[in-house]
């Protein structure tokens, strides 16, 4: 009896102590649309380490500075990085992957605190090519929240 107790007691510190680095994050979309404040929904939200997907954290380097707008653009180059990134993510073992729902809402569950991470949104849209947005983040135990701004730094009013 006495050793059943223990054996209770080791069960239930070893879920308490597994409990305290884990996390969840709870996200949401944003866009501008005709300067109107949207959530688009059924986009495609990959959770991916970058330590093992160095390939993707490259392809992003590389778009950023071939983003039609910057010095040195090159649309041709970019919508072909931008057609890598969406091949090489959808080869790539992630963390997870979901959809927004109808509200451009999204969540992870059981995650590992104390990880840095890369949050990948993508989506096929008939007005924009290369539709996505990405948030490196470190998760810290318990609750993390993110927002996947699509319309990177344009302002909007809120709706």
């Amino acid at each position: 009896m006495r050793s059943l107790r223990i054996l209770l007691l080791v069960l239930l510190i070893s879920a308490i102590a597994y409990g305290q680095d884990r996390s969840f994050l709870l996200g949401e979309t944003k866009d501008c649309f005709a300067g109107t404040l949207i959530h688009p929904a059924q986009v495609d939200i990959y959770l991916l380490d970058p330590l093992r997907s160095p390939e993707i954290a490259a392809i992003l380097g590389e778009m950023e500075k071939q983003m039609p707008g910057h010095a040195g653009q090159n649309a041709n180059a970019f919508f072909a990085s931008y057609l890598r990134l969406a091949s090489e993510v959808r080869k790539t073992n992630t963390l997870g992957h979901v959809r927004s729902d109808e509200a451009g809402r999204f969540s992870f569950r059981a995650l590992q605190g104390k990880t840095k991470i890369l949050l990948l949104g993508i989506a096929e849209r008939e007005d924009e090519p290369a539709y996505y947005a990405y948030l490196p983040l470190k998760l810290k135990p318990g609750k993390n929240s993110a927002t996947l701004d699509f319309d990177r730094g344009v302002a909007c009013r809120p709706h």
